[in-house]
């Protein structure tokens, strides 16, 4: 699945899943495994610079130089897990995240889960359909900025709040191109630890996401606008079923 939300003037672009190699060399793009481990990389059309990474196990590092001020890029760690319909993915559904992050720069990242709903079935780029779902756990913008970049650029709806792992998240709706997009921000910012995605997913479908839709998996995602360069690593756990997970090994 391809995605890359903009924040800025001309704010979100899209990116998806591309076949690739086992390894990865500096500017290759695709999807790289190991195990039943994955990562997908994408870069905006406007991306100058370089960029390297590595894969192993269920933990991505990357290096990076973006120069301009509309590029970016959008990668993950995610697991090979069987697709589902999302009525049948469990509220007890946790993955655990941890981030290490050090991009200096004008330009802005954040990082969180992120899902896709009903893309494989019947969704594109620039097509109706499908849902683009993003659990905000950490950022280079705070919170209140981040929601009133939403609300001003895409004329985004609050949805409500929900208080699980600690904190507090509020949920916000757009529309973005053809599809729609839903947000969860957490409101106290950290760089590792477990989410509820199940719980999530479970308020979303109460307040508008369609339960009929098919559940395309959830990875650990950071997403990058604008000038930045350093580096930054990923680990992600995410149990091997969506309908029975077991409690994710966080230590793992």
């Amino acid at each position: 699945m391809r995605s890359l939300i903009l924040l800025s003037a001309a704010l979100l672009l899209a990116a998806c899943q591309t076949p690739g190699g086992p390894v990865v060399a500096e500017n290759e793009l695709g999807l790289i495994k190991d195990g039943k481990n994955t990562s997908s990389i994408w870069l905006s059309d406007a991306f100058e610079g370089e960029h390297r990474r590595q894969l192993s196990g269920n933990r991505l590092e990357l290096t990076m130089v973006q120069r301009t001020p509309s590029g970016g890029l959008d990668t993950s760690v995610g697991r090979v897990v069987k697709t589902l319909p999302l009525a049948e993915v469990s509220e007890a559904l946790q993955v655990c995240f941890a981030y290490d992050v050090a991009l200096e720069g004008e330009g802005r990242w954040w990082a969180g889960p992120k899902i896709s709903v009903g893309w494989n079935d019947e969704a594109g780029e620039e097509t109706a359909g499908w849902y683009e779902t993003y659990v905000v756990e950490t950022a280079a913008i705070v919170p209140d900025i981040l929601e009133s970049q939403l609300k001003e650029y895409f004329d985004a709806r609050f949805l409500g709040e929900t208080r699980h792992d600690g904190g507090v998240y509020r949920h916000f709706h757009l529309k973005f191109h053809e599809w729609d997009q839903y947000w969860a921000i957490r409101q106290e910012y950290r760089s590792e630890g477990m989410t509820s995605v199940g719980k999530i997913l479970a308020f979303w479908q109460e307040v508008r996401l369609p339960s009929d839709k098919r559940f395309d998996g959830v990875k650990m995602n950071i997403e990058t606008y604008g000038p930045v360069e350093g580096g930054f690593s990923i680990e992600g756990v995410i149990p091997s079923s969506y309908s029975r997970p077991k409690p994710p090994n966080c230590a793992s």
